[in-house]
């Protein structure tokens, strides 16, 4: 049985990652409802402006949820050659808490939030920004995670970090947009 802080740890770490999900959803539904087509998309021949996001807006939530047990994996067998505990579903809760929170209040709903108000340009324009920001508040929020719940050593957090972060986004970036 996980302890009780611990198991803690673990819930608030899946119900970020699974908000995350259907927040990044919602942005891809309200995307598809505005005609919107990713940039990388355009002009392609037989796709309808709706069509991606529309679909991504049903995978988007599985997808984030696989990429966070395979991140907490690759986090675990990481981290076991340091710290001996706590384990797989403490690690796991890290890493959502790590991961989803800085995504989800970063990126997923800042991005709603610009699209709705200002349209697609302005979504554009914010991307490098955001994206920016993403990318280091995950990567130190991963960090700090695991650190702070997984007992690594902060220079090995931060390593594990990086590698899983990097994983993450080679898996999951063909499929998001």
């Amino acid at each position: 049985m996980i302890p009780r802080p611990s198991r803690t740890i673990v819930i608030l770490g899946g119900l970020l990652v699974f908000t995350t999900g259907l927040g990044w959803a919602l942005l891809s539904w309200r995307l598809a409802a505005g005609g919107e087509v990713p940039g990388s998309l355009r002009g392609a021949v037989g796709v309808a402006p709706e069509a991606w996001y529309r679909a991504q807006a049903a995978w988007v939530g599985p997808l984030v949820l696989a990429l966070w047990g395979v991140m907490s994996l690759a986090a675990e067998a990481l981290a076991r050659r340091a710290t001996e505990t706590p384990g797989l579903a403490v690690t796991a809760g890290a890493v959502g808490l790590g991961w989803a929170g800085p995504l989800q209040s970063l990126l997923v709903f800042p991005e709603l939030v610009i699209y709705e108000v200002w349209g697609m340009d302005a979504l554009g324009a914010a991307l490098p920004v955001v994206g920016l920001l993403t990318v280091l508040g995950c990567w130190l929020g991963t960090s700090l995670a695991l650190t702070l719940v997984r007992g690594l050593p902060a220079g090995r957090a931060r390593l594990v970090a990086a590698l899983v972060l990097l994983l993450g986004a080679v898996l999951g970036s063909p499929f998001l947009r």
